[in-house]
């Protein structure tokens, strides 16, 4: 089996995984480079597979969802553009976004906008599910 690649041109991991937890967070996020196209950064699909889904949520912003080929859901959160259908086929290190600021986090008990970051999961299941227990 072909392996999957990086989402971004570089890695820059800015917060960790965490199944578990008050501070769960199922994912990592990415900071942006100024060499590799700043703050909204072009962003590549990581293998082979379908759209599965685009959405719009308060917390993740615009979040791209893509059921690989390889059994796994890919998840990019808080992106600035989307240029992909839902149901369209892409292929690994196709050009699918670009990293943004789109969503909300709570601090203090006040709602402020994300800084800008990528934020992947990837899940690995039939369906996906953010109450699932796939995400790796």
């Amino acid at each position: 089996m072909t392996e999957m690649q990086y989402p971004l041109k570089y890695n820059g991991i800015k917060q960790g995984f965490k199944k578990t937890g008050s501070d769960k967070h199922l994912g990592i996020d990415e900071g942006w480079n100024v060499l590799y196209g700043g703050k909204t950064a072009p962003v590549y699909s990581v293998y082979n597979g379908i759209v599965y889904d685009i959405q719009n949520q308060y917390t993740g912003g615009n979040v791209l969802i893509i059921k690989l080929d390889n059994g796994y859901f890919s998840e990019m959160g808080h992106l600035s553009k989307i240029v992909v259908v839902k149901g369209q086929r892409v292929l690994k290190n196709q050009y699918v976004a670009n990293m943004g600021n789109t969503g909300h986090y709570k601090v203090k008990g006040v709602w402020k906008r994300v800084p800008y970051h990528l934020h992947f999961g990837l899940y690995k299941g039939k369906t996906f599910s953010y109450s699932g227990d796939g995400w790796v």
